[in-house]
């Protein structure tokens, strides 16, 4: 088998996860259980946190390296490797304005939970039936003391119509990025899924050209960039293809390809 690349991190909605699926395709597993035989690194990463990432690979959790909240929480073996947290009063102030607005809805999350108060039954079962998520509901978020490490806004019909807004009053103080479809996600200025696999890359001492990633999405950026070689899904927006160095329509077939397996 050939080793071209040491780690392989991979965005999961639109990238491993195609056509709103909830499911990581058995054939995925397969490759994945091979790859790692041979002390290469498989890190899922995205905008979700690290709980629900390891629902979502339960078959091989234990042996994955995770960049969570868009890079905001890195972790192998249950040990946190790089975590970002945003500025409460920053926070507390983002709270305020979703909660007020019309048709928005606010998700709070820290290393370990996904805190929200929902406005009505859309996001209530997206949430807590819909989406594997690791959530709780509260009506004061105040009340929970650990650090926040990302905001998201969710809009029930596009994050579009409210991302203007919302970038105009916070875009200076959180980095913003949609995220899917619906989903507007902040974090402290400069984290980002590239500053996740920066603490990936020098927790294990690789070299740039030692790394590959997978994404389809404005918050893949940073991480595709930071990448040695980037494989950008067939199905992108143009924005994202000018980031590519390869295109690729199934992740585990590009990856037998690469690895000949």
């Amino acid at each position: 088998m050939k080793k071209p690349f040491k780690l392989i991190a991979s965005d999961i909605d639109g990238t491993l996860m195609l056509n709103g699926a909830q499911r990581i395709d058995e054939s995925f597993f397969d490759c994945a259980r091979q790859l790692m035989k041979e002390d290469v690194l498989i890190a899922p990463a995205s905008g979700r946190q690290i709980p629900s990432l390891k629902m979502i690979f339960d078959p091989i959790k234990d042996d994955l390296v995770y960049i969570g909240d868009n890079g905001a929480v890195s972790m192998y073996k249950n040990e946190i490797i790089g975590i970002h947290p945003m500025d409460r009063k920053l926070v507390d102030a983002i709270i305020r304005k979703v909660l007020e607005t019309p048709n928005s809805e606010i998700m709070a999350e820290t290393a370990d939970c996904a805190y929200i108060c929902p406005k009505g039954e859309t996001f209530y079962n997206r949430m807590t039936r819909k989406v594997i998520y690791k959530t709780e509901v509260v009506t004061d978020f105040s009340a929970i003391k650990d650090d926040f490490v990302k905001i998201s806004i969710y809009d029930d019909f596009d994050a579009h119509r409210t991302a203007d807004m919302y970038m105009d009053l916070f875009g200076k103080e959180a980095a913003g990025a949609i995220s899917g479809a619906q989903f507007l996600d902040f974090n402290a200025i400069g984290v980002n899924k590239g500053l996740g696999m920066q603490d990936v890359r020098e927790y294990f001492k690789l070299k740039r050209e030692e790394t590959a990633a997978f994404g389809d999405n404005y918050n893949d950026i940073e991480m595709l960039d930071e990448a040695g070689t980037a494989f950008v899904m067939e199905k992108a927006v143009a924005d994202i293809q000018k980031h590519r160095d390869f295109s690729c329509s199934k992740v585990e077939n590009t990856l037998r390809e690469l690895f000949e397996i």
